[in-house]
């Protein structure tokens, strides 16, 4: 899509195919969504947000990191990679991951600035051994938009910012987004859409953003304290994780005195940071 303009109660759509004239507007055109750009000005939301910190990678209120992806095959006598398996390290926001299509082929990435550059120092000094067969690249955002429908039109995905803030994924939510947009369409209620999504998983969305927000504000002590937290509670995470409900283990972690004393101080000490 190249321009969209509200004409009565539809909108005309100018793409590279030619013209559409359209009752209803489904925005699910991606990270830099034309569609939500559009809705937030339409709405007047772009004047409630921060002002944009583009060296921060922040635009409209919503955060934008880079993601990297290679599908490397392995080396014939290399040992197969079975599970899913992450790195995490100083300078990455996100965490570095090998996850296995098959016996052959494994899917290595990272979410970081300058992420191909350590992708590749990364895959030099690991196990890893095989020739790159394929390259990807793409855009996350992350954010909470005000408002994701209107009386005919609305966003999902990641134009919506459907995205869990710990981990990068989009799929889980962006379906489950899809699900109620579709029931809300069929009962003539899309402005209910916005209330129906976030009423599912909009406070696991609010965790997740505070969550990194937190982290990436930590030192590399306060950084190295968190991860022999998590070490030290290895048994009690992998009972409790839930990887769609991420809010579970907060829960459940913060019920346990050890647990919420170490994180407490680590949390104190950064109070003002996350206030401002």
């Amino acid at each position: 899509m190249l321009e969209i303009e509200r004409r009565g109660k539809g909108y005309w759509l100018k793409t590279s195919s030619g013209d559409i004239f359209a009752d209803i507007v489904i925005g699910a055109d991606g990270a830099k969504s034309r569609v939500r750009r559009f809705m937030m000005s339409e709405l007047g939301m772009l004047n409630e947000n921060k002002k944009d910190d583009l060296k921060e990678g922040i635009k409209d209120g919503i955060k934008y990191y880079n993601g990297w992806q290679y599908r490397i095959k392995l080396e014939e006598n290399f040992v197969p990679v079975r599970f899913a398996q992450v790195w995490m390290s100083e300078g990455i926001p996100f965490f570095i991951w090998a996850i296995p299509e098959n016996e052959k082929i494994v899917r290595v990435g990272i979410i970081s600035k300058n992420g191909r550059i350590k992708l590749n120092h990364f895959l030099a000094e690991s196990k890893i051994k095989g020739e790159i067969i394929d390259k990807l690249a793409g855009i996350i955002p992350l954010g909470m938009i005000p408002r994701t429908s209107d009386k005919n039109i609305a966003l999902v995905g990641d134009a919506a910012c459907h995205i869990k803030p710990l981990t990068g994924g989009g799929i889980y939510y962006g379906l489950k987004a899809a699900e109620i947009l579709v029931e809300c369409i069929r009962e003539s209620n899309l402005p209910d859409y916005d209330r129906r999504w976030k009423r599912k998983f909009g406070r696991e969305i609010r965790l997740g953003l505070l969550a990194r927000k937190v982290y990436e504000i930590l030192n590399k002590y306060e950084t190295e304290n968190i991860f022999s937290l998590f070490k030290d509670n290895a048994n009690f995470i992998e009972q409790t994780a839930n990887f769609e409900n991420h809010s579970k283990v907060f829960r459940e972690a913060f019920k346990r005195p050890k647990i919420f004393v170490r994180a407490g101080k680590i949390l104190g000490r950064n109070i003002g940071k996350l206030i401002g």
